[in-house]
């Protein structure tokens, strides 16, 4: 008994994302993740499985070799809140770098990405399957406990108005203000495409959304989703007991 309770523990864990999982008794490896643990050579292998549903709950199995059936092992993490939000909005960055953005915007600890289309909007809508699968193996890598929520918006309007207006503000390398992080803290930036914000930042101005520059260059939008990213992580980790 010792010695088959020493081999248990010295098994590797393999952690997986399923999006709002409800265990069932029927559970099963689906073919994604028999692929990447055959990519680890791990499928040929006892090992543990933990399942994390994205919102907190995260729970671990036993999989024995070469087998898809996971057998419960009756350990439990239930964390069904967040201490602290972290999110950022805007335009769809162009090409690889929507991936890039999620990727390291989840490393950062993002909870929540709002996307929405702008007058020089390039890209005006993403793969929300690809993007939920970019998500997972990012929270994977980073061993976060929840998945971020990913959001489109037909327009930065349709957005403000279901969000609230007093909890925005936008990065406008016009603006004769700079961007002080201690005044932005719990709000929202509003991050323009490629080009810069067009006709529609007279209607930003006229609802009064308070407008920041960050120093004197320009930068690219996924570097700027970063930086805020970053802020809000610093931010964060203030509060962090």
């Amino acid at each position: 008994m010792g010695a088959k309770r020493d081999k248990l523990q010295k098994l590797e864990t393999v952690l997986f994302f399923r999006r709002n999982f409800v265990p069932t008794p029927a559970d099963e490896l689906t073919g994604f993740e028999i692929t990447h643990l055959k990519s680890l050579r791990l499928f040929n292998a006892d090992k543990y499985i933990e399942i994390r549903d994205g919102n907190g709950r995260s729970y671990t199995y036993l999989c024995d070799v070469g087998s898809k059936k996971l057998i419960p092992a009756g350990i439990l993490t239930d964390k069904l809140e967040q201490k602290n939000k972290s999110i950022l909005a805007g335009a769809i960055p162009k090409g690889n770098r929507l991936e890039w953005l999620l990727q390291k915007g989840t490393e950062l600890g993002v909870t929540e990405f709002h996307f929405c289309n702008f007058e020089r909007s390039v890209r005006l809508d993403f793969s929300l399957e690809r993007t939920e699968r970019i998500l997972a193996e990012a929270a994977t890598q980073s061993k976060r406990m929840f998945l971020p929520d990913v959001t489109l918006y037909k327009d930065w309007e349709d957005l403000v108005v279901k969000i609230g207006k007093e909890n925005f503000y936008i990065l406008d390398p016009r603006s004769e203000v700079s961007f002080d992080h201690s005044k932005v803290r719990n709000k929202i930036a509003i991050i323009g495409p490629e080009g810069g914000f067009g006709s529609e930042i007279g209607k930003m101005q006229a609802i009064n959304l308070p407008a920041y520059r960050l120093g004197e260059e320009i930068l690219r939008m996924e570097t700027a989703y970063i930086f805020i990213a970053s802020i809000n992580h610093y931010n964060n980790l203030l509060s962090f007991d």
